[in-house]
C-alpha cells in the first residue's frame, strides 16, 4: 500500500528545424527552464528592490533568453529562438503604433481636430497594445467600442432626463446673470465658456439625475467587469465615457450630447492604426498562433515530462540520493503547471479560430478536432509523474525506519507512536512495524527500488525512445507547416514526410506491443527464486518475517502501467494528427465558419486565464474550454446526470421548500438579499460609490472649475481602473503605482526634457525621445510578470498622460491650469495617486473583501469537488459504469480542477500581501493543502485509467476481496472529505481524530474482513501480525485480493490491479495529509479521553 500526497495531474523565425531520426536516443535535457513550485512567502510584501528586479529582468529574459544548453534538442532550441523573435516583433509593432498615435498629437492639424484629449489614442495604445492575432484584436476592439457606445447611450439618456428635470425659472435667471457679466467683454464667447465650467448653470435637480444615472451605470458595468472578465474592456471604456458625460454634462445649461466625442475620436484613430498594423506589420492569424502554442506550450512540456521520466529511471533511489528525487519532483510540478496552462489557453480559443480567415494546411475545425485527444494525452502525461510522487512519498514515510528483527517487532509497546517525517501523518504501532518488516525483507532479497529501477529502465528504453521520436516528429511537422503557410507545397516532399512519420508511428506501435509481450516480463526475474516449480510461493523460512515484499514491485508495476497508457494515448493522438497530415496536403484559404458564436465568446468565462485583480469564483469549479468542442453536448448531459446521481440538492435547514406563489416570491427576495452580500456585488457597489464620491467635487459650484482646470476626471478614471474585488489583489496590483510614483515622474522628465529642453518641444525631438525611452515601459507592459501587470499598465498611462498634457498645453489654447514639464507632471501624477489612494480606502471600508477568506472558501469548494470526483470514480469501479462519455467527462473534470488549483496559487501569493490586524497569514499551510489536493487529484486520475484497462474479473477481485472499497471505509473517506470542506468553509474546528489515520483504518477494516467472528479480539490485538509474520499476499498489511502465484505475477492485468491498489492508497494518504494540515489551520475539538487510551484499545470505531 504505497501512497502519494503531491503532484498534479505568431510569426515564426526562419530558423531551420529537422526531424530526428527514427532511432535517435532520447535527449537528456528538458530543453527549457521550468518553474519549481514553492509555497507562498510569509512576509506581507515583497521587497521594493526585489520587485524592481523582477519587473525589469522578466521582459529582458523574454526578449533575450539565455543560450540553450549544448545538448538541447534543435527543435526546442529553435522554439526558444522563435519565441524571442516574435516577442521582439510584437514590441516593435506596439512601439510603431504608439508612435503613430503620438504623431496625431504632435501634428497641429490632428491636434486641433482631436482637441485636448488627442493623447488618448497614445494612452489606449499602451493599455491595449495591438500584439494579438488580427481577429482577436478586432473582437477586442469591437467589444471596447461597443462598450463606449453603450456608455454614451446611457449618458445621453441621463442628459435628456436632466434637461427635463431642470427648473426653467432657475435656468432663465442663470442665463440672464451670465449674459450680464459677459456683456461688453472683448471675447464674450470665451467668458461664457469659463462661466459654464465654473458651475454658473448648475441645477441641483439635474445634478441628482446625473448622479443616479452614474451610480446605476457604473454599478452594472462594475458587476459585469467582476462577473465576466472577457468584457473588462467593455466595462472600463464604457465607464470612461460615462465619466466624461456625467462629469461635464451637469455644467451645461443645455443637452451637449457630443461631449463623448473627445474620447471617441482618438479611439477611432487608434482603431484604424492598430488594425492596419495588425494586417500589414508582422501579421499573424489565430490559427498560426494556436499551432505554435500547441507545439510550444502543450507538446513540448509533454515531451519534457517523458524525458524527465526517462532520466529518473537512471537515478539511484531516494534512500541513496533524496535531493535528486525532490528536485525532479519540483520539475514535474513546474511542467504540470505549464502543461495545464497551455491546455487551458488552447481549449479556450478553439471556437474563436473559426471566426477568422486564414491560410494553411489545416482549418480551425481540423485543429478543434484534436481537443479530445489533447485532454486524454494530458491526463496520460500527468500519469508519468505519478511514479516520482509515489516513490518520494514512500521515502518520506520510511525515512525514519530501519530493518528490525522479529523480537523488536513483537516487543513494541501498543501505546507507542512515532512522528512521521512529513509532520502530517501520525504513525501508529501497526504501521511502524509493517514498514520496518518491508525494509528488512526488501534488503534481504534485493527486491528494493535500487535493484528494480535499472531493470525497468532497460526493459522500457525502446518504448520510451520510440514515443519521444514519434512525438518529436509530429512537433517538427507542425512547426514546418506553420512556417510554410504561404509557400508552394512540394507534393513529393509532403508524401515523404508523411511516410517517415507513419513509419515512426508504426515503430511506436511495435515497441508498445513488444514491451507488453516481453519487456515487462523482465521485472519478474528477481522474484523467480521465491516461487517453486509450480509457481507457488515458497514457505516462509525460519527467522524471516516475510517471504518477500512486493511493495517496490508494485511501484514499478505502476510506472510500467502508466508508461503503457501514456504510449497508448500518444499513439492515438499521433494517429489523428497523421490522418490530418495525409488529408491536408496543400495550403488553402479557410473562410470563417463560426460567426454565430461571437455572442457566446464575449459573454463566457471559459478558457480565460485568471490573473491578479480578476475575481475567482470561490463556490464553483468552472469548465475549461469554449464549450464548442464536438463532444461538448455529451459532456454537459453526462455532467448533469452525474450531478443528479452524486450531488445531493442543497437543503435549507430553517425552511421547507416553497408551496405557493407567495412563498416562491419571498424566497426570491431572500436570494436577492444573499446576492447583495456576494463579493462581486459588494465590489460593484464600491465601484459605483467611489465613482459618485469622486464625481461630486466636479459638480459642486465651489470646486467645479478647479476640478476641470486640474483635470480631476483622471482621478475618477484611475480609481475605477485600480479598484479590485479582493484586498490582496488590489495591494499586489495597485501598490506598485504608489511606490513607483517618483520613478514614473523621472521617466517623464527624460522623455520631455530630452526632446524639449527648456522650451515647448519640437515634433522631432519629442517623437525621437518618446520612441527610444518608451521601449522599456512598453516591454514591461507586454512581458512583465503577471502580478505587476496592472501596475505596469497604469505606469505607462501615467507617463503618456503627463507627456500628452504638456504638449497640448504648449501648442493649443487651453482652458484652465496651463503648464508643461515639471509643473504639470506633479499635478497629473498626483491625480493617479489620489485615484489609487481613494480605491485603497474604499477597499478597506466598509465590508473589506478578504483574499484570505477567498482562498479558504475556494479550497473548501475544490475539496468538495474532489469528493464528487472520488464518488464518480469509485462508484464506477463498483458498478462498472464508466462509459466512454463518462470517461470524457472525468477527463474534463480533471482538467477543470487542475486549472482551478493552478489559478488558486496566484491568490495564495497575493493573499499574503493583504493587511490584517489578526497577525500573519498561514500561507505555507494553504500551499501545502493545495499540493495535497493535487496529489489526490492525480491519484484519482490514476484510478480512473486503471479502471478503463481492467476486465470484469479483476474488478470484482478489487471490490469484493480487498478492503480498499469496503463500504465502511468509503463512507469514512467521504466523511473526511466533507468534514475538511465544511471546516474550511465555516472556519470551525474539526472533530477529534479518535479513529486514527485512514491508512490505519484500511488495515482495521482488512482485519475485520478476514475474521469477522473475532472482531473484538483483533481490535484488542492492535495488529494482525502477532504471530511473528504478516499474512502473505499483502502490501503493507493490506490484502491484494488474490493468491500470489508466479503466473498471476506475470499477468498484465495484475499490474493494472496493482496500480489501482496504489492509487487508492495514495488517495487515503493524501486525504490524511489534507486532514492534518486542516487541523493545523482550524484546530480540532478537544475530547476529554486521552488519545493514548484509545490507541491502547486498538481504535475501536
Amino acid at each position: 500500500m504505497a501512497s502519494s500526497s503531491t503532484g498534479a495531474p505568431g510569426d515564426d523565425h526562419d530558423s531551420e528545424t529537422t526531424r530526428a531520426g527514427a532511432g535517435a536516443p532520447p535527449p537528456t535535457t528538458n530543453g527549457t527552464q521550468t518553474t519549481p513550485h514553492t509555497t507562498p512567502p510569509k512576509r506581507a510584501l515583497p521587497g521594493l528592490v526585489e520587485a524592481f528586479v523582477v519587473v525589469f529582468t522578466t521582459p529582458w529574459k523574454t526578449l533575450f533568453p539565455p543560450n540553450p544548453a549544448s545538448d538541447t534538442l534543435p527543435l526546442i532550441a529553435a522554439q526558444a529562438n522563435r519565441r524571442a523573435w516574435r516577442a521582439r516583433k510584437m514590441l516593435l509593432k506596439a512601439l510603431v503604433v504608439s508612435l503613430s498615435c503620438l504623431i496625431l498629437l504632435l501634428e497641429p492639424v490632428t491636434l486641433k481636430t482631436l482637441g485636448n484629449a488627442a493623447f488618448f489614442a497614445v494612452l489606449v495604445s499602451t493599455m491595449v497594445p495591438p500584439t494579438m492575432p488580427a481577429m482577436m484584436f478586432m473582437l477586442a476592439m469591437s467589444t471596447m467600442v461597443f462598450g463606449m457606445l453603450v456608455g454614451w447611450a446611457w449618458s445621453s439618456a441621463a442628459m435628456a432626463a436632466a434637461v427635463k428635470a431642470r427648473s426653467q425659472v432657475l435656468l432663465a435667471s442663470q442665463t440672464q446673470r451670465v449674459a450680464a457679466s459677459v456683456a461688453g467683454a472683448t471675447n464674450p464667447e470665451s467668458l461664457y465658456q469659463v462661466s459654464i465650467f465654473k458651475g454658473e448653470f448648475l441645477d441641483a435637480r439635474a445634478t441628482v439625475v446625473f448622479g443616479v444615472f452614474l451610480f446605476v451605470g457604473t454599478f452594472v458595468l462594475g458587476l459585469l467587469k467582476a462577473k465576466a472578465p472577457k468584457l473588462a474592456l467593455f466595462a472600463i471604456f464604457g465607464c470612461i465615457v460615462m465619466d466624461v458625460m456625467c462629469s461635464y454634462g451637469p455644467l451645461f445649461p443645455f443637452a451637449e450630447y457630443t461631449l463623448a466625442s473627445s474620447f471617441l475620436l482618438p479611439v477611432s484613430f487608434f482603431l484604424a492604426i492598430g488594425t492596419a498594423a495588425n494586417f500589414l506589420l508582422f501579421p499573424e492569424t489565430l490559427n498560426r498562433g494556436w499551432t505554435n502554442d500547441l507545439v510550444d506550450n502543450f507538446l513540448t512540456p509533454i515531451l519534457q515530462r517523458s524525458q524527465l521520466h526517462s532520466t529518473l529511471l537512471t537515478k539511484p533511489p531516494p534512500a541513496v540520493d533524496r535531493d535528486v528525487w525532490s528536485s525532479t519532483h519540483q520539475q514535474f510540478l513546474g511542467l504540470a503547471a505549464k502543461l495545464s496552462g497551455g491546455a487551458e489557453a488552447l481549449l479556450g480559443s478553439i471556437a474563436m479560430m473559426e471566426l477568422e480567415v486564414s491560410r494553411g494546411r489545416m482549418s480551425a475545425k481540423d485543429l478543434g478536432g484534436l481537443a479530445g485527444g489533447m485532454r486524454q494525452l494530458l491526463a496520460r502525461s500527468m500519469g508519468l509523474g505519478v511514479f516520482c510522487h509515489l516513490i518520494e512519498n514512500r521515502a518520506k514515510r520510511f525515512s525514519n525506519l530501519a530493518p528490525t528483527d522479529e523480537h523488536d517487532s513483537l516487543d513494541e509497546k501498543p501505546d507507542k507512536t512515532w512522528p512521521a517525517p512529513s509532520g502530517n501523518e501520525k504513525v501508529t504501532p501497526r504501521m511502524h512495524r509493517l514498514r520496518s518488516r518491508i525494509i528488512q525483507s526488501e534488503a534481504t532479497h534485493s527486491h528494493d527500488l535500487g535493484s528494480l529501477l535499472p531493470i525497468l529502465e532497460s526493459a522500457s528504453a525502446p518504448l520510451r525512445t520510440a514515443g519521444d521520436d514519434a512525438l518529436l516528429g509530429a512537433m517538427t511537422w507542425l512547426a514546418e507547416t506553420n512556417k510554410a503557410r504561404w509557400h508552394k507545397v512540394d507534393a513529393k516532399k509532403v508524401e515523404e514526410d508523411y511516410q517517415v512519420q507513419k513509419k515512426r508511428i508504426d515503430v511506436l506501435e511495435t515497441a508498445l506491443e513488444e514491451y507488453r509481450a516481453t519487456g515487462r516480463q523482465k521485472l519478474y526475474e528477481p522474484f523467480k527464486d521465491r516461487f517453486d516449480e509450480k509457481g507457488e510461493l515458497l514457505p516462509v523460512e525460519n527467522g524471516e518475517q516475510l517471504n518477500f515484499s512486493p511493495s517496490s514491485l508494485f511501484l514499478c508495476f505502476t510506472a510500467s502501467h502508466q508508461l503503457v497508457k501514456y504510449a497508448e494515448g500518444l499513439l492515438s493522438f499521433l494517429r489523428t494528427l497523421s490522418e490530418l497530415e495525409h488529408k491536408r496536403r496543400v495550403n488553402k484559404v479557410w473562410w470563417s465558419t463560426g460567426l454565430r458564436k461571437v455572442g457566446h465568446l464575449v459573454r463566457g468565462k471559459k478558457g480565460a486565464g485568471v490573473t491578479p485583480g480578476e475575481a475567482i469564483n470561490p463556490s464553483e469549479v468552472e469548465v475549461v474550454g469554449d464549450g464548442e468542442e464536438a463532444d461538448a453536448k455529451t459532456l454537459v448531459d453526462e455532467e448533469q446526470k452525474e450531478q443528479k446521481e452524486v450531488e445531493s440538492p442543497l437543503m435549507d435547514p430553517d425552511a421547507k421548500p416553497p408551496k405557493n406563489g407567495v412563498q416562491r416570491l419571498t424566497l426570491k427576495l431572500h436570494n436577492f438579499g444573499l446576492w447583495l452580500r456576494t463579493a462581486e456585488t459588494i465590489y460593484a457597489l464600491k465601484f459605483a460609490t467611489i465613482s459618485v464620491l469622486l464625481w461630486l467635487p466636479q459638480v459642486f459650484p465651489q470646486s467645479a472649475y478647479f476640478c476641470y482646470s486640474e483635470k480631476g476626471l483622471w482621478a475618477l478614471i484611475m480609481a475605477q481602473t485600480g479598484l479590485a474585488v479582493y484586498q490582496g489583489d488590489f495591494i499586489g496590483t495597485s501598490l506598485p503605482v504608489l511606490l513607483n510614483a517618483r520613478p514614473l515622474r523621472q521617466a517623464f522628465f527624460l522623455i520631455w526634457y530630452i526632446g524639449a529642453g527648456h522650451g515647448y518641444g519640437s515634433k522631432i525631438g519629442i517623437g525621437a525621445s518618446f520612441t527610444i525611452l518608451m521601449i522599456i515601459p512598453l516591454a514591461i507592459r507586454l512581458y512583465g510578470p503577471p502580478q505587476y501587470l496592472q501596475g505596469c499598465m497604469i505606469g505607462c498611462v501615467t507617463v503618456v498622460l503627463i507627456v500628452g498634457y504638456s504638449w497640448s498645453n504648449g501648442h493649443q489654447v487651453t482652458l484652465g491650469s496651463i503648464g508643461i514639464g515639471i509643473s504639470i507632471a506633479w499635478r497629473r501624477a498626483l491625480l493617479v495617486i489620489i485615484g489609487t489612494a481613494a480605491a485603497a480606502i474604499l477597499m478597506l471600508f466598509p465590508s473589506p473583501q478578504s483574499s484570505r477568506k477567498l482562498v479558504r472558501f475556494t479550497q473548501a469548494t475544490t475539496i468538495s469537488t474532489l469528493s464528487s470526483l472520488y464518488s464518480i470514480v469509485t462508484s464506477g469501479w463498483i458498478n462498472n459504469s464508466l462509459t466512454p462519455a463518462k470517461q470524457a467527462l472525468a477527463r474534463a473534470k480533471f482538467l477543470d480542477l487542475l486549472v482551478k488549483l493552478k489559478a488558486l496559487k496566484l491568490f495564495i501569493a497575493s493573499a499574503g500581501m493583504e493587511f490584517s490586524l489578526r497577525g500573519d497569514w498561514p500561507g505555507e499551510e494553504y500551499g501545502e493543502l493545495l499540493e495535497a489536493q493535487l496529489g489526490v487529484l492525480e491519484a484519482l486520475s490514476l484510478l480512473g485509467v486503471a479502471l478503463v484497462g481492467l476486465d470484469e474479473e479483476w474488478r470484482k477481485v478489487l471490490v469484493h476481496k480487498t478492503a480498499f472499497l469496503n463500504p465502511n471505509l468509503v463512507g469514512e473517506v467521504l466523511v473526511v472529505f466533507s468534514s475538511i470542506s465544511m471546516a474550511l468553509k465555516l472556519g470551525q474546528p474539526l472533530p477529534p481524530k479518535i479513529t486514527g489515520p485512514l491508512l490505519d483504518r484500511l488495515l482495521y477494516h482488512e482485519e475485520l474482513r478476514k475474521s469477522p467472528s473475532t472482531q473484538i479480539q483483533k481490535a484488542l490485538g492492535a495488529d494482525g501480525g502477532s504471530d511473528g509474520h504478516v499474512e502473505e499476499h499483502t502490501v503493507e498489511g493490506a490484502a491484494i485480493g488474490t493468491r500470489l502465484t508466479f503466473d498471476i505475477l506475470k499477468d498484465e492485468r495484475f499490474g493494472t490491479h496493482a496500480t489501482a491498489i496504489l492509487a487508492l492508497s495514495a488517495i487515503l494518504s493524501g486525504l490524511d495529509e489534507m486532514d492534518a494540515i486542516t487541523r493545523r489551520l482550524v484546530g480540532e475539538v478537544k475530547f476529554p479521553v486521552a488519545s493514548e487510551q484509545w490507541e491502547s484499545v486498538g481504535k475501536i470505531a
